[in-house]
């Protein structure tokens, strides 16, 4: 068996899972930022998802770290690691929102990551917090498939 196949598999799960994470968050920034002064609490889940990925392709990780749930943020390393993780993983990933679905104040998006040819998806959890949908990609399972 050819082991390098599987580190690269390695590698590309967990640049999905830090780009999921930064993803969740670029959602919330991107929602709080389209709102601009009117009320935040009026932007859907699905417009949430797509501001965070958007800020995690402009490596925004200020308008990231504002979209992402209080318990996402908790278990990131902080602000300063999330920063690290997209220099790292800058311009090697593509984000596509998929449906979205709402259960009270859940809500999952979709989400393919296109990475040096390969798709991957995942299933991106948010939370309403205080009125605001938020990327919680603390509380996200290992369901990605290729």
């Amino acid at each position: 068996m050819d082991t390098g196949l599987y580190k690269t598999k390695g590698v590309m799960m967990r640049k999905l899972v830090v780009s999921l994470c930064i993803l969740s968050i670029f959602v919330s920034a991107v929602v709080l930022v389209g709102c601009g002064s009117g009320d935040k609490s009026s932007q859907t889940p699905e417009q949430v998802a797509k501001a965070f990925f958007e800020a995690y392709e402009n490596l925004n990780a200020d308008t990231m770290w504002d979209m992402m749930s209080a318990n996402t943020q908790k278990t990131t390393g902080g602000k300063a690691t999330l920063e690290e993780d997209l220099k790292e993983s800058s311009g090697q990933m593509e984000f596509t929102v998929g449906e979205v679905t709402v259960n009270g104040s859940r809500a999952t998006a979709e989400l393919t990551v296109t990475a040096s040819g390969e798709k991957i998806t995942a299933t991106v959890p948010l939370e309403k917090e205080n009125g605001v949908w938020k990327v919680d990609s603390a509380s996200m399972s290992d369901s990605t498939t290729q």
